[in-house]
C-alpha cells in the first residue's frame, strides 16, 4: 500500500471515529484499522506484552505494548479524539497559527493526536511529543516520519512528565496517564507539574475528572445489563456524594479529606463504590463503564460491615491511591 493510500485510510477511519456518534460497530472497526496500521509501522503490538513498565515514585509509566492497547479501547479513543479535535478547532480559531500542543505520555503511537494530523494543514499545529519510555518515543518518532507527519512535530522529548519544565508556551496540553479512581499511574503528579506552567487561556486535556460515591446493588446491575437490549432502564445505584473534582482550578484541594455519611437506603444497596467520570473537552465525556478508565471500585460491602460514616482522601505523596478510614 502506498503512503498516500495509508494516509487516506487513516483519515477515513479518523473521520468515522469523530462522526459515528454511539455506533459501537463503526467505532470498533475504525480503531482496529488504525491499530493495524500503527502496529505494522512501529512493530509495537499489545499482544506481545512487552514488560518495559517504568516504576516511578509518582506511579507506573506503562510499557509500550500496554500503552498501545489503549488505541483499541474504541470508545475511549473516539471520545478523546472528538474532544481534542474540538479543542484544536477552538484554538485555531482564536490563536495565531500554528498552535502549540504538548502531548505528555505519548506512548508508541501518540494515539490521541496522530489520527487528527490527517485532518490538519501543516501550518495549523506544532506538537511536542514527550514520553519517559525510550521504546515508546522511538516508536512514535518512526510512526510520524513514516506517515510524513514530521512537519507537525516540534520536538521528541525523553523525559519524566512529572518533572518536565516547559520549553515553550503551549495552547493545549494533553496527558491521559491515568487509571480508574486516579490510582497507580502518575496523572495527578503530571497535572500538578504541568498545569501551573500553562498560560491561563491554555486548555488541559482532559478538562475535568470527577470521582463520585454511590451505593450499588450488584444484582440489579446484572439485570440492567441483561435488560439493556430491550430498552428497559433499571436503577442499580444511588448517588451518595462527591469525592473529587479535578481540573485546572482545583489542584490545591486534592489532598482534602472527605467525610462521607452513609444514608439509609433499601437493604439491597450494599456496595459502596466510587465511579470515575471524565470530561475530555466541552461536551465530550466518558461515563461509567464506557472504558477501563471508568470502571467502578468497591470500597465496602455493607452486608459484611455496617458503616455510618467514613473518611476518604487521595494520597498522592507517592503512587496515587485512595485512603479510607471508618469513623463509626
Amino acid at each position: 500500500m502506498t503512503n498516500s493510500a495509508i494516509n487516506s485510510k487513516i483519515k477515513n477511519n479518523t473521520e468515522k471515529l469523530l462522526t459515528c456518534a454511539d455506533d459501537i460497530y463503526i467505532m470498533k472497526n475504525a480503531a482496529d484499522e488504525l491499530y493495524k496500521i500503527f502496529s505494522k509501522i512501529t512493530g509495537i503490538y499489545f499482544e506481545n506484552n512487552q514488560d518495559d513498565h517504568i516504576e516511578l515514585e509518582s506511579g507506573r509509566a506503562l510499557s509500550s505494548s500496554t500503552a498501545a492497547h489503549c488505541l483499541v479501547e474504541f470508545k475511549r479513543t473516539a471520545i478523546f479524539l472528538r474532544g481534542i479535535k474540538k479543542a484544536i478547532d477552538k484554538k485555531i480559531a482564536e490563536t495565531k497559527l500554528p498552535i502549540k500542543i504538548l502531548y505528555a505520555g505519548s506512548g508508541p503511537y501518540a494515539t490521541l493526536i496522530t489520527p487528527l494530523l490527517s485532518l490538519l494543514k501543516n501550518n495549523e499545529a506544532k506538537i511536542t511529543l514527550l514520553d519517559i519510555n525510550k521504546v515508546s518515543l522511538q516508536s512514535v518518532k518512526k510512526l510520524t516520519f513514516d506517515l510524513n507527519f514530521q512537519n507537525f512535530i516540534d520536538e521528541f522529548i525523553l523525559a519524566d512528565a512529572t518533572k518536565f519544565q516547559f520549553t515553550s508556551d503551549y495552547d493545549i496540553v494533553i496527558s491521559e496517564t491515568m487509571q480508574a479512581c486516579l490510582e497507580n499511574e502518575p496523572m495527578v503528579h503530571i497535572m500538578n507539574n504541568l498545569i501551573p506552567q500553562m498560560k491561563p487561556e491554555a486548555i488541559f486535556i482532559p478538562e475535568e475528572i470527577n470521582l463520585d460515591f454511590y451505593l450499588s446493588d450488584r444484582n440489579l446491575f446484572n439485570e440492567k445489563i441483561l435488560a439493556k437490549n430491550i430498552g428497559k432502564d433499571i436503577e442499580y445505584k444511588k448517588f451518595v456524594g462527591h469525592f473529587i473534582k479535578l481540573n485546572k482550578h482545583s489542584l490545591k484541594l486534592l489532598g482534602d479529606k472527605k467525610i462521607l455519611k452513609i444514608p439509609e437506603l433499601p437493604a439491597n444497596f450494599k456496595e459502596l463504590i466510587i465511579d470515575t467520570f471524565i470530561t475530555v473537552f466541552d461536551d465530550e465525556k466518558l461515563n461509567e463503564r464506557e472504558c477501563s478508565l471508568n470502571c467502578s471500585r468497591q470500597f465496602y460491602d455493607l452486608s459484611v460491615q455496617k458503616i455510618q460514616e467514613t473518611e476518604f482522601y487521595l494520597d498522592y505523596t507517592a503512587k496515587p491511591r485512595i485512603r479510607c478510614q471508618i469513623l463509626n
